[in-house]
């Protein structure tokens, strides 16, 4: 420990690799002890063993900054007690493995906690396992795995973020990927996040206030806990999906958010620079005083310490800086959490206090939308009560109820300022149905403010980017993104997206390989959709980007399984229709001009007239239109080219692909 401050403080170490040695210290410390504790236990009741016959160890999972691999001087350490399986001891007086458990779980506790001539090993608190005091010391991965799902409250969905297995991590694993996983990180963006966020961020700051903790550089406003709740609540909306995010440690977790664009690059090194000024404070506070404190000194003598060990001038200067950091991190918290001010002022301008009342009249609802601004309030109001009478509002959860309750009024505000409100309201309602049972969008669109005004403004560019959202409600996901309507990715970015989504997938699990690509599909369509139907792309390149998703497609499975084929034969793919009639090999891509392409004629169905040569590559829909624009009947199939010399009637012309399959697919 001595080291590790003198390292700190001389400024040998920057803060990663201070925190980083007393985690090391730690770990090691709990194994030692672990191991010791469990030797008299072993040898007066055997070996716990499971049912099978095999050992069972003790699974002591760290937590909070322990977990993180974040800890600090003088700070306790949060420890989750478990055990694989029930049994019992193999000895000669044999006891349950519960039992065996619980008195090795005291002994280590023990050992760590007991006060000696040199002081205690570290504290140890275990409140955060199941059912907190009152529950078992000890708990089994069954027991563990049904609490989670069952009892786990939305705190403890913040606190598993940062679990990590500090002894026997091998079988920590198997209740991680069972339970712990499934518990913290969801598959769909789970922006109902924020509202638990809200509620523990207010017993906070009522509890700051009642202790007058407005100098706790932890607690108080600006402080640790902030930081941690703005990485902590992205990774609980995102992990699921992006497992990146699936990190104890905070330092990573922020450089993700950086990297994904989650956070801008300002908010991003505003955080990382405060986290680092809070923390080594945080250090040398309780360096100073050998304590777990969080809060400023008094003295001047201790001031005057603090600033000099911080690099201050002064201790003014000190408390200047750390004023600075704390209104930027307080900044960034309201912005994230309550969309940039607190609810009380955002207030809605639009009364829909009576639209839920069964006794709902018409006409008030028709007032209350035409000072909004709808200019047919009466039509709007119409179908404002045909939804109130529908399945979906009657098949709700009470938590779905009030999160679509808060939702329509800011989105109403939202479509009264839009042109074609009726169609743009018919549009988005047919949406809100669509997505009635996952009541989570109902709070991704309540909590961003930019998500909700691009879905209104895309419905007003017409029926298909509706209808997509409508049938894939995933794609909601989409609007958070803030290029969505700025930049269209090419086809490297294409690419880098793809190869992302497919790392986040086990190569084991082909049904999950499958579903990320067809999320990236859709995904990437709708994106050339928004960029064709809003102006943004040359309707030249619509094709082309459609062509590209659909190749980026077939090689990614193809590049794993041609692989095998390949070492015995070898393989390949030919694309043909409408990938090649979209522009593939149009002649500008290769410098030459339409006139002086070379023309292949294709082969006719007999009895059919042979087509002329088109002076430019044709696409569906007609020259110049867009795929995604493009009405009428599809163009005729084209008719099977006879079979090369030397080959039989439907034999592969291509590593065992025929022309009519290529097509088909």
């Amino acid at each position: 420990m001595v080291r590790i401050a003198w390292r700190d403080l001389a400024g040998w170490a920057h803060l990663e690799e201070t925190l980083s040695d007393l985690t090391a210290f730690a770990d090691a410390v709990i194994n030692v002890a672990c191991d010791f504790a469990r030797r008299p236990l072993v040898a007066r009741y055997g070996e716990p063993c499971s049912e099978s016959g095999v050992v069972q160890p003790l699974v002591v999972v760290g937590m909070g900054k322990l977990g993180g691999g974040e800890l600090n001087f003088s700070s306790d350490v949060d420890l989750v007690l478990l055990f694989p399986e029930y049994g019992e001891t193999n000895g000669t007086r044999s006891i349950a493995n519960e039992e065996f458990f619980t008195r090795l779980g005291q002994g280590l506790v023990r050992m760590l906690e007991t006060p000696t001539p040199d002081g205690i090993v570290l504290r140890v608190d275990l409140r955060l396992r199941p059912f907190g005091d009152s529950g078992p010391l000890v708990a089994s991965f069954a027991s563990f795995e049904d609490y989670l799902p069952r009892h786990g409250r939305d705190w403890e969905r913040y606190a598993y973020v940062k679990a990590r297995a500090i002894t026997a991590p091998q079988q920590y694993e198997e209740i991680n990927a069972a339970a712990v996983r499934p518990f913290v990180y969801r598959r769909y963006l789970d922006f109902g996040v924020f509202e638990s966020l809200r509620d523990m961020k207010g017993l906070i700051a009522r509890e700051v206030e009642r202790r007058e903790l407005a100098d706790h550089v932890k607690l108080g406003p600006g402080g640790i806990r902030e930081i941690e709740f703005i990485v902590q609540a992205f990774q609980l909306i995102r992990g699921g999906r992006d497992r990146r995010l699936q990190t104890p440690s905070l330092f990573k977790a922020l450089a993700i958010l950086g990297e994904t664009r989650l956070l801008p690059p300002n908010v991003v090194a505003d955080l990382h620079a405060a986290y680092v000024y809070l923390r080594r404070l945080e250090n040398r506070l309780q360096m100073l005083a050998d304590a777990q404190v969080h809060r400023l000194p008094e003295d001047t003598a201790s001031r005057e310490r603090i600033a000099m060990a911080m690099g201050a001038t002064d201790w003014p200067a000190l408390l200047q800086e750390l004023n600075q950091h704390r209104t930027r991190v307080s900044s960034h918290f309201r912005f994230v959490v309550f969309g940039g001010g607190d609810p009380e002022r955002n207030a809605v301008k639009i009364d829909l206090g009576r639209f839920w009342d069964s006794q709902a009249e018409t006409a008030a609802l028709t007032e209350s939308l035409a000072n909004a601004g709808f200019a047919e309030a009466e039509e709007a109001s119409r179908i404002l009560l045909e939804l109130r009478a529908s399945s979906l509002v009657r098949k709700l959860d009470e938590p779905g109820r009030k999160r679509l309750q808060s939702l329509l009024p800011a989105l109403l505000s939202d479509i009264a300022a839009s042109g074609g409100q009726l169609a743009v309201l018919l549009r988005v309602l047919r949406i809100i149905e669509a997505i009635g049972q996952r009541s989570a969008y109902f709070a991704l669109l309540q909590e961003s403010s930019s998500a909700r005004a691009r879905l209104v403004e895309l419905c007003g560019h017409g029926d298909f980017l509706a209808q997509q959202i409508a049938s894939h409600p995933m794609l909601l996901d989409e609007l958070i993104d803030e290029r969505l309507l700025s930049d269209m990715p090419g086809r490297a970015d294409l690419a880098r997206e793809l190869a992302l989504r497919m790392e986040l997938v086990q190569e084991d699990d082909p049904e999950r390989q499958v579903e990320a690509l067809r999320h990236f599909q859709r995904a990437a369509i709708f994106r050339v959709g928004v960029a064709d139907l809003t102006g943004r792309l040359p309707v030249m390149q619509v094709s082309d980007r459609l062509t590209d998703i659909a190749e980026l497609i077939v090689e990614r499975p193809a590049a794993h399984s041609l692989g095998i084929v390949e070492r015995h034969r070898p393989a390949a793919i030919v694309g043909a229709g409408v990938a090649e009639r979209a522009g593939r090999r149009r002649p500008h891509r290769s410098g030459r001009s339409p006139a002086s392409a070379p023309h292949r004629p294709r082969a006719t169905a007999p009895g059919r007239p042979a087509r002329p040569a088109p002076g430019r590559p044709r696409r569906r829909g007609g020259p110049g239109r867009s795929p995604l624009r493009a009405s009428g009947p599809p163009p005729p199939p084209r008719s099977t080219p006879p079979p090369r010399a030397g080959c039989r009637p439907g034999a592969s012309t291509a590593g065992g692909i025929t022309p009519s399959a290529s097509r088909n697919r």
